[in-house]
């Protein structure tokens, strides 16, 4: 019964190969080609770049510090506040210069005095010219006197240089302010640019004037920024130049940002084709070919995105077809019908 019965399965075996063949033979046959446009893949010259990192930074930035000693009596400023120029952020106690502009200004009115008097007696020949002279050196002296001590007093009430928003403290009432301690930071949010460390062999190729293509990832997207200032050394440790390049205003923009700027460093032949003809499957990369009225497959290597198009760095060459309207929907091997 077992050797009879092995014929009849081969048999029954052929007939399904067959019939599989045949049920792919049809599908082929009947299968609706998908409408796909192709373009030819370019080698074109372009100017090599190199993205570097950098930071937004606000090109009018100061660190305030006291120009007197004292504790600090109203603070007036906060992180976050938006100031005008000229508005007081921060008051100190100066009760000791307020006692020495009084007693400048009492000594100036007595020297004052002292003048008027001097000048009726000189007329009448009652006094030297000498002794003139030295009344009216005192005058003067007692007069800058007051005016250095009103100046002074001036400096306990701290202004701002610049409209602009604070953006850091560094006081809290009762601190003790001094000469050359830092107490607010502000920043004109409005004016920024970005500064990058460029490599010194690549910072050659950089002049005053060049526009910079610089990407923000916080924002996700470009900008065009102009190179304003070219440090005139390089950094002996990290080999870098650095390169500053004004931003327009454009809403989003904040001071300390991370972004990517595109410095030229050369000419180069690159192959491009549209982003649209490269399809990720996962980890791989593909592109579609047309031939025979068919879709062929091929993997590819891409590199940088130039605007609308993408690098192959390898997997085709220049002059080839690939298809660039559809390939999303293509599998190896889909029909497809080419459109003008």
């Amino acid at each position: 019964m077992k050797i009879k019965l092995i014929p009849v399965v081969v048999i029954l075996l052929w007939l399904s190969a067959c019939g599989e063949s045949r049920k792919a033979a049809l599908s082929q046959k009947d299968e609706v080609p998908l409408k796909v446009r192709s373009v030819q893949v370019q080698a074109v010259e372009r100017m090599a770049r190199e993205e570097v990192p950098g930071t937004l930074r606000a090109v009018q930035r100061a660190v305030i510090e006291a120009k007197i000693g004292g504790r600090v009596k109203q603070l007036l400023a906060k992180e976050g506040l938006t100031v005008r120029e000229g508005e007081v952020l921060i008051v100190l106690d100066a009760g000791e210069i307020e006692a020495k502009l009084a007693q400048a200004k009492a000594a100036r009115e007595q020297a004052d005095r002292d003048l008027e008097r001097y000048r009726a007696l000189i007329n009448q020949k009652a006094v030297t010219a000498a002794e003139f002279d030295g009344i009216q050196a005192r005058a003067r002296m007692t007069a800058a006197a007051e005016r250095e001590a009103a100046a002074m007093l001036g400096y306990a009430e701290i202004k701002a240089p610049f409209n602009g928003v604070v953006t850091a403290k560094y006081v809290e009432i009762g601190d003790l302010a001094l000469p050359g301690k830092p107490l607010i930071e502000i920043e004109n949010p409005v004016h920024l640019r970005f500064e990058a460390a460029v490599p010194e062999s690549t910072a050659g190729v950089v002049k005053i004037g060049d526009e910079l293509s610089v990407r923000l990832p916080a924002l996700a997207r470009e900008l065009r920024a102009q190179v304003t200032e070219i440090s005139p050394v390089a950094d002996p440790i990290s080999r870098t130049v650095l390169i500053k390049a004004d931003l327009p205003s454009v809403s989003g923009l904040k001071s300390g940002q991370f972004g990517y700027a595109a410095v030229p460093t050369g000419r180069e032949v690159v192959i491009t084709v549209p982003h649209t003809a490269v399809v990720q499957r996962g980890q791989m990369e593909l592109v579609f070919l047309p031939k025979d009225g068919r879709a062929v497959m091929r993997l590819v290597r891409t590199g940088r995105h130039l605007g609308s198009e993408v690098e192959i760095l390898a997997g085709l060459e220049a002059g080839e077809e690939v298809i660039a309207a559809g390939a999303a929907d293509l599998r190896d091997g889909s029909a497809v019908e080419m459109q003008s």
